[in-house]
């Protein structure tokens, strides 16, 4: 073990030129995009900017660039980084470090990489936004009026921006890593099923399946009274930004729990289903952490890593499962107002009240924290396997031609 870290530490060292070139773009990043929102979100500012006038609409257009810009920007960066990655780790595998012992460093790396140069870069963006608003005052208008002055909610969207850094990190991180062990196994790319190839229409079944699965779980918790509707808002750069961050969010946990994990338990001739609960109740622990966790709540997160696993198990592709998992999320918070698995993300449409925090609306964990969930889960997750076995059944009692 110490021979292993003692040999990353050293070609740590040697190419300390790639992690500063990560670290640099997410600081820079997240640096950029903290101080213009400071700026664009100031009651200063917006004070000048007519509501709906078309100043404000080239600012906010102008801002939209930048976070596409430096989105690309940081994207490219991580994947410069974790092609370098891909080789170290290959040749230490090929030498006999253990998965373990791989896991630990990168897990190690991406927490101080990404974590930390997002956080220096949220911190010191105020600052900036107020030394550039000093030096405006200074050559062209200085009054009282002008002086800057901040709205906490600003740093929201920084942290959305952040999140987005940090989802993108590990989402090209475990691509990476599947990709390794894939080539060790001597297992082709395809097996982690993110071919569009046949499967493209599972995108829309997911998508379907999202809108099904919350018409009649909205529409339950409306009739019964254990939600009511009190406002609504449309923000399209909002719904955006989410719907990219829960994008990443699925394809992360789908390529990971499904695509990796469950598949490698289907490798093992291990029982299909006894495969798909193991690999569910992983997905479930992953969220042990999540705000306001409880009983109901974690055997929900159970069921919707069996309602997610369902296809894989006939399909063994990912087009419906990171469709269904992506739309789930879009959906639940930034469309309907729900805390999305306890945690809230950014505004949304819908804004709800509910009369009583109870198990029937999920309280503070969100719709996944109630029994019309539960319900819902169990009888979509049983169609999907009584679909799976009767496309199995066909299929084998079709003769083959030879």
């Amino acid at each position: 073990m110490r021979h292993f870290s003692d040999a990353y530490a050293a070609l740590r060292r040697k190419n300390r030129g790639q992690y500063a070139l990560l670290a640099g773009c997410s600081f820079f990043s997240v640096l950029l995009i903290t101080a213009y929102v400071c700026m664009m979100r100031s009651p200063t500012i917006l004070s000048v900017l007519p509501e709906g006038g078309d100043s404000r609409k080239q600012v906010m257009m102008v801002f939209v660039l930048a976070v596409i810009g430096c989105a690309v920007f940081t994207a490219y960066a991580a994947g410069l980084f974790f092609r370098q990655k891909s080789r170290e780790t290959g040749v230490f595998l090929a030498l006999g470090a253990t998965r373990r012992q791989l896991q630990r460093e990168m897990g190690k790396e991406l927490a101080v990489i990404s974590l930390g140069s997002c956080a220096a870069g949220a911190a010191l963006g105020g600052p900036l936004a107020w030394g550039v608003w000093q030096l405006f005052r200074l050559f062209l208008v200085d009054s009282q009026e002008m002086a800057l002055s901040f709205d906490p909610r600003s740093y929201l969207l920084s942290m959305v921006f952040a999140a987005y850094v940090v989802e993108a990190s590990m989402l090209l991180a475990v691509l990476t890593a599947a990709v390794i062990l894939l080539r060790l196994e001597r297992r082709p790319f395809s097996d982690l099923g993110l071919s569009l190839k046949g499967h493209a229409s599972g995108l829309w079944y997911g998508l379907l399946m999202a809108i099904l699965l919350y018409l009649l779980g909205f529409g339950i918790s409306v009739v019964l009274g254990e939600i009511e509707v009190t406002g609504l808002q449309f923000k399209p750069l909002d719904l955006l930004g989410s719907w990219v961050f829960f994008l990443l969010v699925a394809l992360f946990e789908e390529i990971l729990m499904r695509g990796y994990i469950l598949g490698r338990l289907l490798h093992t001739n291990m029982n299909k289903f006894l495969a798909l609960f193991i690999s569910s109740a992983l997905f479930a622990f992953m969220h042990i952490f999540n705000p306001e966790i409880a009983f109901l709540p974690m055997l929900n997160l159970l069921l919707a890593g069996m309602l997610l696993g369902a296809s894989y198990l006939y399909t063994r592709n990912l087009c419906f499962p990171i469709s269904l998992h992506l739309f789930w999320n879009w959906i639940q918070g930034p469309i309907l107002g729900y805390q999305v698995s306890g945690n809230n993300f950014t505004t949304s449409m819908l804004t709800l009240r509910m009369p009583e925090e109870n198990v029937l609306n999920g309280g503070a964990f969100g719709f996944e924290g109630s029994l019309i969930c539960t319900v819902l889960m169990i009888v979509f997750t049983i169609l999907i396997v009584w679909w799976g076995e009767k496309r199995e059944a066909i299929s084998l009692a079709v003769p083959r031609s030879y």
